[in-house]
């Protein structure tokens, strides 16, 4: 912007007091409207990044509280595990029966790792937050969940291969360590997560409505027919699953080629 402060005709003519105030009105006007033309700008240039800050620590936090529920979730079908197992070892003869029960309770823990993606190879995104401690915190639980993956479900489906056909291996697999891991693991997450909550001021209330937006977005994204078509074939292969194990118990009682 090229602002142009002219002196007025008469002061250069030497008009005496009226033109000196004059002058001095004029300069006072341009330096105003230069303050506030410049002022404005910097006031919109900073509540853009105050908004766009708040939308990155949002992101974060909606990714968090996601993995939490995907993790208490895995937790509570690692116990249901343990839970049958035991039923099914004090009642071998159950073994055939059960064993669709015990496959349904496999550990597993699905989440998206865009928001952590974006949070680890962005540098412009760290410094726009401009919280070392929240960037810590996020930074923790990001590892911690990456151990929960590994050293939980990872872990479990390593460990317990093969049980869902022997009933000596699913006697040999001693799963009860695995919802102690998945406690201690998930207790600090939630921590880390409560840290980052408190750290912003980020009320309950305020992370639920922006969840929700985010849910009606996917929502209206969302292909009907398709979703339809991925519902039926997870139940196509459950069956196909049963099918797989009746097969191959009844086939253990035939003569073999």
């Amino acid at each position: 912007m090229n602002i142009k402060l002219h002196t007025p005709s008469t002061l250069k003519a030497g008009s005496g007091m009226a033109t000196l105030k004059q002058f001095w009105l004029s300069l006072l006007a341009t330096t105003i409207s230069i303050a506030l033309t410049f002022g404005t700008a910097a006031f919109i240039e900073h509540r853009k990044k105050q908004k766009d800050k708040r939308e990155i620590v949002m992101m974060l936090m909606h990714d968090m509280k996601y993995s939490l529920n995907a993790a208490e979730k895995c937790d509570a079908k690692l116990v249901s595990f343990v839970d049958k197992q035991i039923e099914v070892l004090k009642h071998p003869e159950t073994f055939q029966t059960e064993v669709i029960q015990l496959i349904r309770n496999f550990p597993d823990f699905d989440y998206s790792k865009t928001a952590e993606n974006i949070f680890n190879s962005n540098v412009e995104t760290v410094n726009t937050i401009g919280n070392v401690h929240f960037v810590e915190f996020v930074s923790t639980f990001y590892g911690l969940r990456n151990s929960y993956k590994t050293d939980v479900v990872d872990s479990f489906l390593r460990d317990g291969e093969g049980f869902g056909t022997d009933y000596d291996k699913l006697a040999a697999f001693n799963a009860c360590v695995y919802p102690l891991i998945s406690q201690s693991i998930l207790k600090n997450m939630k921590q880390m997560f409560n840290q980052c909550k408190l750290l912003m001021k980020i009320s309950d209330e305020e992370l639920t409505a922006f969840s929700e937006e985010r849910d009606k977005l996917l929502e209206a994204a969302r292909d009907k027919k398709m979703e339809q078509q991925m519902e039926q074939a997870v139940k196509d292969n459950a069956d196909r699953q049963q099918r797989f194990m009746q097969a191959v118990e009844e086939g253990k009682k035939k003569p073999r080629p």
